[in-house]
């Protein structure tokens, strides 16, 4: 009985917050960027799977459950970085750092300690990290190339672009998706559809088309790395695991 209490008290809640999302959209105009949070917020909401949740929680067989996102126990140090090599580093979920001989390159930055929909202000609404970003978006630094894959709040993250936009950085994003760019300041936005080549910034970037969907995934091993398994398999050849946890660095071998 308890248990039927609780979801019928979630479901007056979220009819609640469609009914403050009708209040709202009546009585202002939108960015096509809050039309897209809105809507998909709406349809979550009428479904019954969202659930607005304070910083810190997660939602675990449809229950609340306290979450602390794991501190990442590396760190990059892009500043002491060779600019005559290739250096990688995995900053945590698709976002990588790259100085490819002098020019630094960020894919799909996405920084902060939540990802999501983001319809009014800078208050994301979405689920938590497990394992924090190796740095922030103001750790960064200076890059030269911004490179967005696809426009899914875990790569397209407007707090971490906002922190990056320069003057000197040029931004590069997926076709149709140059309006969500909409008050952001940066040398140029360059679209780009698959099979698409351009020479930006000295390299020549190239749109390769890639599987997105998918629930592979190689076991049940916790979210933390390094992953055990994979040191097990590799027994000793190591230098094959290119980039092994959050926060690792890897120099391209001459």
């Amino acid at each position: 009985m308890a248990r039927v209490k609780a979801h019928l008290a979630r479901y007056e809640r979220l009819l609640g917050r469609r009914q403050e999302l009708t209040n709202l959209l009546s009585n202002k105009k939108y960015t096509r960027r809050e039309v897209i949070g809105l809507g998909l917020l709406g349809m979550l909401s009428v479904a019954g799977g969202l659930s607005i949740l304070p910083t810190g929680k997660l939602l675990a067989n449809g229950e609340e459950v306290e979450h602390q996102a794991t501190k990442a126990r590396l760190r990059p140090t892009p500043d002491k970085w060779s600019e005559n090599e290739v250096t990688v580093a995995w900053l945590g979920h698709a976002s990588f750092l790259i100085n490819f001989f002098g020019t630094k390159i960020i894919i799909d930055p996405a920084l902060g300690s939540r990802i999501g929909l983001i319809p009014f202000g800078d208050q994301t609404i979405g689920p938590s990290r497990y394992i924090s970003a190796a740095l922030k978006g103001e750790e960064v630094g200076p890059v030269d190339l911004l490179l967005i894959s696809h426009a899914h709040t875990d790569h397209f993250d407007y707090p971490t672009l906002r922190q990056l936009q320069s003057p000197d950085t040029i931004a590069v994003t997926a076709k149709n998706t140059t309006p969500l760019w909409q008050g952001m300041k940066f040398n140029s936005l360059e679209e780009m559809h698959w099979g698409d080549s351009k020479s930006l910034a000295g390299v020549n970037v190239k749109a390769i088309e890639g599987k997105h969907w998918g629930t592979f995934k190689l076991s049940n091993e916790p979210m933390e790395e390094p992953i055990t398994r994979f040191r097990q398999a590799a027994a000793g050849q190591m230098e094959k695991m290119a980039i092994q946890e959050v926060g690792a660095s890897w120099v391209l071998p001459h």
